[in-house]
């Protein structure tokens, strides 16, 4: 198993700056889960807690413990997002990695927090907080009157 830490990134903006509303932090600042972790905060990757599924993969809903990050009982805790990388996405593992490293390092109100990751021989997960009401593209794209 590897840390998505170790990986370097270069981009185009300046390291540690600091906005008025957010900052880009020098390094991500997240957890790394373990799949049993996630697994028991998931229900097992319940059917019941699909929330849907995109060009990653398929998106869970999960519990875990506010302070702690500890997986809890569904319905207890925190709610968060799991994005399950499926193995026949055309999005890969280089996507994954990005997501890491670029968003694990951003930090802003309006943006959804990535929580952490899991990187476990072949399973890629990212752990968000959740955004109630719907999927920040259906908030920035809904249809007046919808």
């Amino acid at each position: 198993m590897a840390s998505a830490g170790s990986h370097s990134t270069s981009g185009g903006f300046n390291e540690g700056a600091k906005y008025s509303d957010g900052q880009i932090l020098e390094a991500p600042n997240i957890r790394t889960f373990t799949f049993l972790e996630i697994k028991m905060a998931t229900k097992n990757f319940s059917s019941d807690n699909v929330l849907g599924e995109g060009g990653f993969g398929r998106v869970y809903k999960g519990w875990v413990d506010e302070k702690t990050m500890a997986p809890t009982r569904n319905g207890t805790g925190m709610v968060v997002v799991v994005k399950k990388l499926n193995s026949k996405s055309m999005q890969g593992f280089e996507e994954w990695l990005s997501e890491i490293n670029f968003l694990g390092r951003l930090s802003h109100l309006n943006l959804v927090k990535l929580l952490g990751y899991c990187w476990e021989d072949k399973e890629l997960l990212l752990v968000y907080e959740f955004m109630a009401k719907r999927s920040l593209e259906n908030h920035l794209f809904r249809i007046v009157g919808m």
